[in-house]
């Protein structure tokens, strides 16, 4: 994380909604999610129309990267597959 990536993580609430766009061949309990559901959509149908979106609650203190760039909000994190629900 750049100083600006590292200060927007300081910034982030306690417990954080974080999403997942899966695709047909994308694994849900994968390590790379969002803060901003539209963009795991776009992740979700991006090669197809067929893809979903997950979604789990974290504690900030799981959060392993947070990066800004590309505007895609990405969080690193190893989320426990029984906090993930698909919407």
């Amino acid at each position: 994380m750049d100083k600006d990536e590292y200060e927007a993580h300081q910034m982030l609430p306690d417990i954080i909604d974080i999403y997942r766009g899966v695709g047909n061949k994308s694994n849900p309990n994968g390590i790379s999610w969002t803060t901003n559901f539209e963009t795991a959509k776009w992740f979700a149908n991006r090669w197809n129309k067929n893809g979903y979106v997950v979604k789990a609650k974290i504690s900030k203190n799981n959060v392993l990267s947070y990066y800004l760039r590309r505007g895609e909000y990405e969080i690193i994190v190893d989320v426990p597959e029984s906090k993930i629900i698909r919407i």
